[in-house]
């Protein structure tokens, strides 16, 4: 905006001040508006951040499922193949009964087993104390299908061996202390493997 050269008498000049004030009014009125409406959007989209986040996770979940069915030769259908325990049958049946009566599908999932001569893959099952000695020997290495699971062994020799290396009461206490909180606190902290360092706690006071 160009002001030119300032008028010669008083008025025109007041007159050209209020002018500039009507625009600085204005502009500034503009900004203000801007600055709302934009805390708003951003206040909008903070609120729903969070649920729209889950949604894009959810919908990613189902095309990474359906991404690994298989169209049917009459198209009309997915297929899958998988192998599941034995013992888990009876609740895949009932998990894709639930799913057809909470779709409103027309057409219910079919559950069949198939004779294959490949190898199965390793399951082993365990629980919330036997999966942190479970997972340690994965780590080295996964069993073959029928073969001895270490991970039962590992159980007792892995805190006695955890203890040679630091078998002092100090840092045995400290740990205790440690986990008994975490204990206390378990289903805040769920996702944590707790069991295996109680017994390496009280499994070094014997090595001793």
């Amino acid at each position: 905006m160009s002001l030119g050269p300032p008028p010669p008498n008083k008025i025109p000049h007041q007159k050209h001040l209020l002018h500039i004030a009507k625009l600085l009014g204005f502009w500034k009125t503009t900004i203000d508006a801007g600055r709302l409406h934009r805390s708003n959007l951003l206040q909008t989209i903070a609120n729903q951040y969070e649920q729209w986040t889950l949604l894009v996770k959810k919908e990613k979940y189902i095309y990474h499922a359906l991404n690994m069915l298989s169209i049917d030769v009459t198209k009309k259908c997915l297929v899958n193949e998988g192998w599941c325990p034995v013992i888990a049958t009876n609740q895949i049946q009932l998990a894709l009964q639930r799913a057809t009566v909470d779709s409103n599908s027309q057409v219910g999932a079919i559950f069949q087993i198939l004779q294959t001569k490949e190898s199965p893959p390793t399951y082993f099952r365990t629980n919330k104390f036997t999966s942190s000695f479970q997972e340690i020997v994965d780590a080295y290495g996964v069993a073959k299908y029928r073969e001895a699971n270490p991970g039962v062994y590992t159980i007792i020799t892995f805190p006695f061996l955890f203890a040679v290396m630091f078998g002092d009461w100090g840092h045995g206490i400290c740990l205790l202390l440690a986990t008994l909180y975490f204990i206390i606190r378990e289903k805040k902290f769920s996702t944590q493997k707790l069991g295996d360092i109680v017994e390496m706690t009280f499994g070094g006071r014997y090595v001793i």
